[in-house]
């Protein structure tokens, strides 16, 4: 890997937990004892559950793919029914994790914390890249055969 995509990547991480900050701040209630806990309280709506539920459910299935990666031998192709019609579903499920959190951290007023929504912009055009060289690598390791029929991140449209 080279040198810097790595630190360009440790300093995306070290950025990303300031920015929940930057504009989330807001939803602490400092005027109430332990603020926090009644502020998470009051402020469950449907954005908050659906935001929840899409973090979730993309964790989960991005740890199945990744335990399937991991079993693999090396250098073969995934053969998991998540891979079947996408190169890349990890990837997918990583942009829709950083979806829900510009949803969850997100201001009253505003449907999206608009700095954590950044780092999603970053990570999807990050990881559309890195698809399209996977797709490629696969498609030259295996055979155009084998991904011709698949969709790098998202079926019917990347």
């Amino acid at each position: 890997m080279w040198v810097g995509i790595w630190i360009m990547g440790i300093i995306f991480y070290l950025v990303m937990g300031i920015t929940v900050w930057i504009e989330g701040i807001s939803r602490i209630d400092h005027d109430t004892p332990f603020g926090e806990f009644s502020s998470l309280y009051s402020e469950f709506t449907l954005k908050t559950s659906l935001a929840l539920a899409i973090f979730i459910l993309a964790s989960i299935i991005q740890n199945i793919c990744h335990r399937h990666l991991f079993s693999l031998q090396k250098y073969s192709l995934p053969n998991h029914r998540l891979f079947q019609w996408v190169t890349c579903p990890h990837y997918t499920c990583e942009c829709f994790i950083y979806l829900s959190l510009a949803l969850i951290s997100a201001p009253y007023d505003r449907l999206f914390n608009s700095t954590v929504f950044m780092g999603f912009i970053f990570v999807v055009s990050n990881l559309a890249v890195t698809a399209d060289g996977t797709k490629k690598w696969y498609d030259s390791k295996f055979g155009r055969d084998k991904v011709i029929a698949k969709w790098r991140m998202v079926p019917l449209l990347y």
